[in-house]
């Protein structure tokens, strides 16, 4: 049986109505999703002020990071529970159950959910997918749903937000989800 997180519960709801209630860490430091996890944040991008609670209930574990020059990026990272949707995420095949799930509000009405990309982590296991979205001026032309599972029992969903399916600002971002692990106590 999996030992619990001392993270707090959180819940999902479609495109990340939640409250930042961790913002740690600066350029080129470790920032901790919670006493459990930790993540070195991209180069050259910075943490941002919390955006308000509008839907459900309890803080969520949540990193939310920008570059820094006003590039046109974004990178949210919480930690979810992992029976979030009904079912326990514990293996490959409910990794990209779950990330398909997240990633679903994002892709627009009249298209399906682009193939769903496996990798390795140093203590764990993930699944990416990015969608491009429908052009408006004030919209990212691609966001990326990235979820992990790091030391076999937290699951971690990132959402990056950017405008170049290989950018900089993508390639910064997918590393720091890359160098997430447990920190041990």
């Amino acid at each position: 049986m999996r030992s619990k997180s001392n993270c707090p519960a959180v819940v999902l709801l479609l495109l990340f109505a939640s409250q930042v209630v961790v913002v740690l860490g600066a350029e080129g430091r470790t920032a901790g999703l919670c006493r459990d996890i930790s993540l070195t944040p991209p180069s050259g991008w910075e943490s941002t002020s919390p955006f308000p609670a509008v839907l459900g209930e309890g803080p969520y574990a949540t990193l939310k990071f920008v570059a820094k020059d006003g590039r046109n990026a974004v990178m949210i990272v919480t930690l979810l529970p992992d029976d979030l949707l009904g079912f326990r995420v514990e293996d490959q095949a409910t990794l990209q159950q779950f990330t398909a799930a997240a990633a679903q509000a994002h892709v627009p009405p009249t298209a399906t959910l682009p193939q769903l990309d496996d990798f390795a982590l140093e203590d764990g296991i993930g699944v990416q997918v990015t969608v491009k979205r429908w052009p408006t001026p004030s919209r990212y032309r691609f966001t990326t749903i990235v979820c992990a599972l790091i030391g076999a029992k937290h699951l971690v969903h990132c959402a990056i937000f950017h405008d170049g399916a290989e950018s900089t600002e993508f390639v910064q971002a997918f590393e720091a989800i890359l160098s997430a692990h447990s920190v041990d106590d």
